[in-house]
């Protein structure tokens, strides 16, 4: 089934472009640690390339497998050598996992930049025929997890830090027929990161519909699953590299917002007054409520 999405911009990127482009001097994250859940393959991956691009001083790269951790960081650094890849195991559902590996993170300094990617699904179906622990397993990685990582990284933020929550569409578009379990979970998460933004008004929270690729562990279970599918895919590089646009002063006015990584950056800077005079604007609300 094909499926057309809206957009907030007139301009839809599919790929990396010139403004975002982590090689932007305007951009660079120089002095800047990163850590970023999920961050073995895919999505994750790239965005720990973009961030090396940037001149990050350390990408931290947690995920489950040492195997896939270790090959994502000498790819980046033979690609990169002056980049710095941190590779350490952790299962974002486990407390005592999340502990461990933040408790080593603090050892090397403060955070300055930290990005909750990692991700599970759900089988696809009714609700009327899920399973309720395979649905709520998606609750263990995409609401659970995130509250225990976010919770460790206040405690080692920087001044001005920026935390990016990797979300989906299917938290606030109409529903998506069997993709529940996934959905509540994203939706949720959604939540709970603009609660952060309130609680820690110094601080820049975002959510991020990062987009539609397939090559993705989610996504190819989601097409795979449900039948859907898309008419353009985008590049794995292009949330990577929004991402570090995120992370910018040049995106400063988005603080708190639900953003799409496709769309144009200069079109949104465009729109900040109407962002300054709007704070509900971009973010989960009840359609028709009165602002």
């Amino acid at each position: 089934m094909a499926t057309t999405l809206p957009s907030y911009t007139k301009t839809w990127h599919n790929d990396v472009y010139p403004s975002i482009h982590s090689s932007r001097p305007e951009l660079a994250q120089k002095g800047k640690r990163v850590v970023i859940t999920g961050g073995a393959g895919g999505i994750g991956a790239a965005t720990a390339e973009a961030f090396a691009i940037a001149g990050a001083s350390e990408v931290i790269i947690l995920g489950r497998t040492q195997a896939t951790l270790e090959k994502t960081k000498v790819t980046i650094e033979k690609k990169h050598p002056d980049a710095k890849i941190t590779a350490l195991v952790t299962d974002v559902s486990i407390p005592s996992s999340i502990a461990e590996a933040f408790e080593t993170i603090a050892k090397g300094g403060p955070i300055d930049v930290f990005i909750n990617n990692a991700a599970a699904l759900a089988d696809i179906g009714p609700i009327s025929a899920a399973d309720p622990l395979d649905f709520w397993s998606s609750f263990e990685v995409n609401v659970r997890g995130p509250l225990y990582a976010v919770q460790a990284v206040l405690k080692n933020i920087s001044k001005n830090g920026v935390i990016i929550n990797n979300s989906s569409a299917i938290a606030h578009v109409p529903p998506v027929a069997g993709h529940a379990g996934y959905a509540v979970g994203k939706l949720a998460t959604v939540k709970l990161f603009e609660y952060l933004q309130q609680e820690h008004p110094d601080l820049a929270f975002f959510n991020l519909q990062p987009g539609i690729i397939e090559s993705t562990g989610v996504a190819t279970k989601a097409a795979t699953q449900s039948g859907n599918s898309w008419p353009q895919q985008d590049t794995v590089e292009l949330p990577g590299h929004f991402m570090v646009w995120l992370s910018s002063p040049e995106a400063s006015f988005l603080k708190g917002r639900f953003v799409w990584a496709n769309w144009d950056v200069e079109e949104l800077r465009q729109k900040s007054k109407t962002f300054q005079e709007n704070p509900a604007l971009l973010t989960t609300g009840l359609l028709g409520w009165p602002q």
